[in-house]
């Protein structure tokens, strides 16, 4: 069953370190040291790690263990496998930092990723975005997106704007709860229902979005289970999200 939003902790965290990156993980034990690799070589050391193992079988278990015993800003949850916006969820609710961002444990960041992304959080921004680069498994590049400008005033404003992949956006965790969190169930497409619920809220309340064309995160293509090849999927979340956001979705 879908579920469409979370409840904030009646508790919310006033220090801690600068930023909360929520990584969550299913089965990717071969692919986890790339990604936390980059993270812990961010030029802004003022982090958390939370990776959020989702009921994996193979290895992973192991491969947290030995990053979180070398590093202590590397923590684990570990739930059932209850699927990806269920992971973020949980990691959102363990992180300690008032901002938070995702990184999905197939893909990677540079070494200023974290200082562009939360330099502009400090000033004020409720989100920010930046670039990304898709590279082939030989290590080619297939695209680059940058995001798209945003402004509360503009008819696009509740529809389009900024960028939401994985690795591309920071932003408050007071609005992540605010907006609802992800949607639980939801088997594709689920930044982009994320990104129309929050994109609404922050038209509503005239926010603002900073970006960089800067590409700073990475996405690699690879072997394993990929949602991008599960069609079944993707026409199951298409139809939920036009059905749930058709109102909107004519706006524009």
């Amino acid at each position: 069953m879908l579920k469409e939003d979370v409840t904030m902790p009646d508790q919310q965290h006033t220090d801690g370190p600068s930023v909360s990156i929520i990584v969550p993980t299913y089965n990717r034990a071969h692919l986890l040291p790339r990604c936390l690799d980059s993270l812990l070589d961010q030029s802004d050391p003022d982090l958390e790690i939370i990776v959020v193992d989702d009921g994996s079988t193979d290895d992973t278990a192991q491969v947290l263990q030995r990053y979180s015993s070398r590093d202590s800003r590397v923590r684990t949850v570990s739930q059932d496998n209850e699927g990806g916006c269920a992971a973020r969820n949980a990691g959102v609710d363990a992180a300690t930092s008032p901002w938070i961002t995702f990184l999905d444990s197939d893909d990677e960041v540079t070494r200023d990723w974290l200082t562009e992304l939360v330099t502009p959080l400090k000033q004020g921004a409720d989100v920010v975005c930046c670039g990304y680069r898709q590279l082939a498994m030989d290590g080619s590049r297939v695209n680059e997106t940058v995001p798209r400008p945003w402004s509360p005033e503009a008819p696009t404003s509740r529809v389009s704007g900024g960028l939401f992949l994985s690795g591309t956006f920071a932003l408050k965790r007071d609005l992540f709860y605010q907006v609802g969190g992800y949607t639980t169930g939801l088997p594709a497409n689920q930044l982009s229902e994320f990104r129309l619920r929050l994109l609404a809220t922050l038209t509503e309340q005239e926010g603002h979005i900073a970006t960089t064309d800067a590409i700073l995160a990475i996405g690699h293509q690879h072997a394993g289970p990929n949602i991008r090849s599960d069609t079944r999927a993707i026409y199951e979340s298409a139809v939920f999200i036009i059905d749930k956001h058709l109102q909107q979705l004519r706006q524009c």
